[in-house]
């Protein structure tokens, strides 16, 4: 349990299924973790709210009124200029005001990177803050950024996003010279963008010319053999949702061959932990949660479509990162490189 009380501010409307699955991905939270000290301030609709918490101990969490929320698909400019009164931009005050350590927002992505950027600031040298999270490997978990806060890159902001990466992979991992990778085409030198091929010549030329392998294809992700999966927003948002996509098709496919008949049902009784095992590994909902690396404070990225389960999980992503300081840590080495 954390001593520290830890606040967390959630954008009850921001996401697909709102504020539905916000509040009960809340309640998910808590009745996974009844005994962490968090307390939740919760933005949106008021009314509605009171209504949809019904049953969550009022000991727990607040509820902060806003007249306005963003919607998915209101273009990033427009967002910015009338965010004013939105739980988004609410959430973000809230931890730069220091009222709430960290904030969660399923909401839409460009938006929140905008005003969190705008907000929060980023940390020095950084141009472009990038989400950053983890996904499973053969040999255990591999930091990917960005995962779709920038979807346009040059090359010098994929270096930034490998300082980044290096920084994540040390403070999370505990990886003292993580392996960094550049997703692209091929591995041949003549394969892919020109500022791909720029980024990997800076890459060359900083403190990571060492534990720098070059060029990685898609399929070498789920190897284990590197640690930081450096990409740009729109390939790592890619990535990250066919990875998604295919892990529920490996779901249905199990269940659909393990129920096709009694040996099948038998063989699934003998190897259902072994089974449950594998589904909780590649289940999405596990990784949901991606940090916007490189801000001054805590900003965390729900995926818009993720259910209760996943939200549950996006705060015990951002309730870690405040409870072992990570973004501190994380920012310190920025400060190093």
């Amino acid at each position: 349990m954390y001593t520290k009380l830890i606040k967390i501010a959630i954008d009850a409307m921001g996401g697909d299924d709102i504020p539905d699955v916000p509040v009960n991905g809340i309640r998910t939270f808590l009745s996974l973790y009844p005994e962490q000290n968090v307390f939740f301030v919760v933005f949106g609709d008021e009314v509605t709210l009171k209504r949809k918490m019904l049953g969550i101990d009022k000991s727990r969490y607040e509820i902060k009124h806003c007249d306005k929320f963003i919607t998915s698909d209101e273009q990033v400019a427009f967002a910015v200029r009338h965010s004013k009164d939105t739980s988004m931009r609410a959430v973000i005050e809230a931890v730069k005001s220091e009222y709430c350590d960290a904030s969660v927002s399923g909401g839409n992505t460009g938006a929140l990177m905008a005003l969190s950027k705008i907000i929060l600031r980023p940390a020095k040298n950084i141009d472009r803050p990038a989400i950053c999270a983890m996904m499973p490997t053969k040999k255990g978990k591999c930091v990917l950024l960005d995962m779709g806060a920038n979807i346009a890159v040059t090359s010098q902001n994929l270096l930034e996003f490998a300082f980044m990466g290096e920084a994540f992979a040390q403070v999370v991992l505990k990886k003292k010279n993580p392996k960094i990778g550049l997703l692209n085409i091929g591995s041949e030198d003549n394969k892919g963008h020109a500022y791909i091929h720029e980024a990997s010549d800076k890459i060359k030329e900083s403190h990571l010319k060492d534990q720098f392998i070059g060029y990685i294809e898609p399929n070498q992700i789920y190897e284990g053999e590197i640690d930081v999966i450096v990409t740009d927003g729109f390939t790592g948002n890619i990535v990250i949702k066919s990875a998604e996509g295919l892990g529920k098709l490996v779901k249905v496919l199990l269940k659909n061959a393990f129920s096709s008949s009694i040996l099948s049902i038998m063989g699934y009784i003998f190897s259902y932990l072994g089974i449950k095992n594998a589904m909780q590994i590649m289940d999405p909902n596990n990784y949901n949660g991606g940090m916007f690396i490189g801000l001054n404070g805590v900003s965390v990225k729900s995926h818009g479509g993720a259910d209760k389960y996943g939200f549950a999980n996006a705060i015990h992503t951002a309730v870690s990162i405040v409870a072992k300081e990570m973004n501190k840590k994380i920012m310190e080495k920025l400060d190093l490189s």
